[in-house]
């Protein structure tokens, strides 16, 4: 998360249950801070300015952070790769990003990306070896939505909430 300093703030404090914070500790100068997540599940990350003042309200962001193992493929190579999301709920971007099993490094086939409403429509598809999505929700309904990435018959399914 990025906040903008607005010229007054001489410190940000960070808090998040999703992993450590790598850049220095909290407080820091810097309004933009490095998370090793390593904590799955619904998390947040959290931040407030302080300046002579005193101290802002919490700016918190929730997400959604999954990690899911490879699992076999038709062919049985073993071939996996997992997703992670965020942010979810989501306002505007979705991002997807797709980590792939050391063996499915070394060749190229194409990821297919897909969300579909409540209803089963199909509101985006890409199919790319791009292994970072992002999906303009901006103009989207508010509700759920469901989010496949296939590849080689492996499917990894996550439900996305629209705000």
């Amino acid at each position: 998360m990025d906040v903008t300093n607005g010229g007054s703030a001489f410190a940000h404090h960070w808090e998040t249950d999703a992993g450590p914070i790598l850049t220095n500790p909290s407080p820091t100068y810097y309004s933009s801070v490095t998370v090793r997540l390593n904590n799955y599940g619904y998390r947040y990350i959290r931040v407030r300015a302080e300046n002579a003042c005193g101290y802002s309200g919490w700016v918190t962001r929730y997400f959604d952070l999954v990690y899911q193992s490879g699992g076999c493929g038709p062919g049985g190579g073993g071939i996996g790769f997992a997703m992670q999301y965020s942010p979810n709920p989501v306002a505007e971007t979705l991002t997807v990003e797709i980590e792939q099993d050391e063996k499915a490094i070394s060749q190229s086939s194409e990821y297919t990306v897909s969300l579909n409403d409540k209803y089963g429509k199909l509101v985006y598809s890409n199919k790319s070896t791009a292994l970072c999505h992002e999906i303009n929700m901006k103009s989207l309904e508010k509700g759920l939505y469901r989010l496949v990435v296939e590849k080689d018959g492996e499917q990894h399914i996550a439900k996305i909430y629209k705000e």
